[in-house]
């Protein structure tokens, strides 16, 4: 194969790439990591293990023969890839992508040498984690690390020697909706709190993102002791007040919310409004996402007028400093949407629902979870104004892929199926209404008890 006729280090950079998704390898995601002399750790705590060390170093040979990123050494290996039809190059919105055929990865990947006597897919690992941008805020650096997330896919838990990487990663797949978080996450505050350096903050950190994964993927009872631990950890480390604290009381505050608790709820979410307002000032995005979330609480036990003004407010401010497209914009929008369909407003809440679930498929895919509720909230409203064909699609489509990421037993997936249900039997589609009712009713059982109101309904369908 014409891989010989490649220089050495040319040959290094194609074997890494190998271990990479070879479909659509973005060159920002190797400037950014070399950038950083490959030894950028998402969440870090020192000393960092002296394989991580080593490693970087065998990148900074590769990438940065003379010291540092120079694009015309960079250019010059990609140019001989492409001289022998190794690599493929495309351009799209400013950004260079580089891609393999199947066939030259495969051949690739089994050479046995090492690189420079590492195992080439440890050096990706380290490549790939050093390009991982965390925030303060899930989605903060979200157009940054979505270029990462397919990479990041094919990572093998074991192949990871730093605890913070391991944040790294879970921080990619919980903003991804992906329930690989959880595996990384939990490895990292298993590692983190067997160390022999123990550090209180960053165990706390890890531990407050694994709560958020469980969150995300609608494992909250699972959330709620970390995170009730992480406040009172927070609390004694920091103080009441701190910004920290205040952020693992909304977490927890939330938490409690999607368990029902609302009356432990609201108090924490008062508290965390006016703690950041006095802190922060009142248009400071975190005091808006305090504000969002209080509104959550007043519209779950009945104060539906409070929380049309604070998501009006909200949705306002975030259009105004991050713009009508920025992910949390979309979230305000979503939820006033559901604020006016609680009202009856339903002809206000159909153009923002619409609205949301467009940009949602156009910024995070149409399978993200994120997509899929927008999809389930728009189908909803649907349903409301008689429009039932259209939500029967909706529907249909919410339910696949919810059975696909989440698992059938799942309470989002075993939501879907009794809102489907409703569809089906207002469109007087008994046979389809009957085969949907056999399967979820022991789902049901299994799930919410054999006495739970959707259980009891879906079983007088069959009755």
């Amino acid at each position: 194969m014409s891989f010989r006729c490649l220089s050495s280090e040319a040959q290094e950079m194609i074997r890494l790439f190998a271990y990479m998704d070879a479909r659509s390898i973005a060159r920002s995601i190797i400037k950014r990591a070399a950038d950083r002399k490959f030894l950028h750790i998402p969440q870090e705590v020192k000393p960092l293990h002296p394989d991580t060390i080593v490693q970087a170093e065998v990148l900074q040979g590769i990438f940065c023969p003379s010291g540092e990123w120079k694009s015309f050494e960079f250019d010059g290996m990609i140019g001989e890839c492409l001289k022998y039809s190794l690599l493929r190059l495309a351009t799209a919105g400013g950004e260079k992508f580089y891609s393999m055929h199947p066939l030259v990865q495969t051949y690739l990947q089994t050479i046995p040498e090492p690189v420079r006597g590492h195992s080439s897919s440890r050096l990706t690992v380290r490549l790939l984690a050093s390009s991982i941008t965390c925030g303060y805020l899930l989605y903060e650096f979200f157009e940054i690390n979505r270029l990462l997330g397919s990479h990041v896919k094919l990572v093998h838990l074991e192949e990871i020697t730093e605890p913070g990487d391991h944040y790294g990663f879970g921080w990619i797949f919980c903003e991804l909706g992906n329930t690989l978080s959880i595996d990384h996450l939990e490895r990292c505050v298993q590692m983190w709190k067997s160390s022999g350096d123990r550090d209180e903050e960053g165990v706390s950190k890890a531990t407050m993102l694994l709560a958020t994964g469980y969150h995300l993927l609608g494992r909250t009872q699972e959330a709620l002791p970390l995170q009730e631990g992480v406040l009172e950890s927070q609390k004694r480390l920091l103080g009441p007040v701190h910004l920290d604290t205040l952020s693992a009381m909304a977490h927890l505050a939330n938490s409690y919310s999607s368990v029902g608790r609302e009356q432990e709820a609201l108090p924490l979410k008062e508290e965390v409004l006016e703690s950041r307002k006095r802190l922060l000032g009142p248009d400071h995005l975190d005091t808006l996402s305090a504000m969002a979330n209080l509104a959550n609480s007043y519209s779950s036990v009945g104060r539906e007028q409070e929380a049309l003004l604070l998501q009006e407010k909200v949705l306002e401010s975030r259009k105004r400093l991050l713009g009508p497209d920025h992910l949390d914009t979309l979230s305000a929008m979503a939820n006033l949407a559901s604020s006016y369909s609680l009202v009856g407003r339903e002809q206000e809440a159909l153009p923002l629902k619409e609205e949301v679930l467009e940009s949602r498929k156009r910024l995070l895919g149409p399978d993200h979870l994120d997509t899929l509720s927008a999809m389930a909230n728009l189908a909803c409203s649907y349903s409301s104004v008689g429009r039932e064909q259209e939500a029967l699609l909706l529907e249909k489509e919410v339910l696949e892929n919810r059975k696909r990421l989440l698992g059938s037993d799942h309470r989002h997936t075993l939501l879907t199926m009794y809102n489907l249900l409703f569809t089906l039997r207002a469109l007087a589609m008994e046979n389809e209404l009957r085969t949907l009712a056999e399967v979820a009713l022991p789902l049901h059982e299994k799930v919410h008890g054999f006495e739970h109101e959707y259980t009891v309904w879906i079983r007088g369908l069959l009755n």
